[in-house]
């Protein structure tokens, strides 16, 4: 058992996944989220209104379940899902919201799993990048929170880059 613990931790360290909230159903539109976030972290979102939330950059050969919450943070599971053999995955609030999502590997005991209603996740994370409906993305971890409320507003409202006020020119992600 210890050494599946070691090879799950390098595993874990060798790649991470993104997690997204959406403003979209669907996973669609805006977003916010965590990038590079490890098992069983809960990535939170309070700013706004998230009918999804989405997970990015899933190695093809994990097994993951996939848990959605609402009413602050990772307290309240809303919704999970299985995830094997895609690079991508979305969890829909059906009439909810989204204020936390995390991830853990399936090959493990449930009993195991951490960030499950009524426990507490490894550590926390808060949203470090911004997406626009248009694909510009934005790093956000320092941004002062009068610049993030703006920000914010302008993805979720379908603002493009192009619109974008030239002040968050350096938070700009270029790729």
């Amino acid at each position: 058992m210890q050494y599946f613990k070691i090879i799950l931790a390098l595993a874990a360290a060798a790649s991470a996944i993104d997690i997204r909230f959406h403003n979209g159903g669907d996973c669609n539109g805006g977003w916010i989220g965590c990038a590079s976030i490890g098992p069983d972290n809960c990535c939170t979102s309070e700013a706004v209104h998230h009918p999804s939330v989405g997970f990015y950059a899933i190695p093809k050969n994990w097994k993951i379940g996939t848990r959605g919450f609402t009413n602050g943070g990772c307290s309240t599971l809303r919704a999970s899902g299985d995830v094997f053999g895609v690079d991508t995955s979305c969890l829909r609030a059906g009439g909810n919201i989204f204020t936390g999502a995390t991830y853990y590997f399936r090959n493990r005991k449930v009993a195991e799993a951490t960030c499950e209603t009524g426990q507490t996740c490894k550590s926390p994370q808060k949203p470090d990048l911004l997406g626009l409906e248009d694909g510009q993305k934005y790093q956000i971890a320092d941004m002062e929170d009068h610049l993030l409320d703006v920000l914010i507003d302008f993805a979720f409202n379908g603002t493009t880059a192009a619109d974008i006020p030239a002040v968050y020119e350096k938070f700009e992600i270029k790729e």
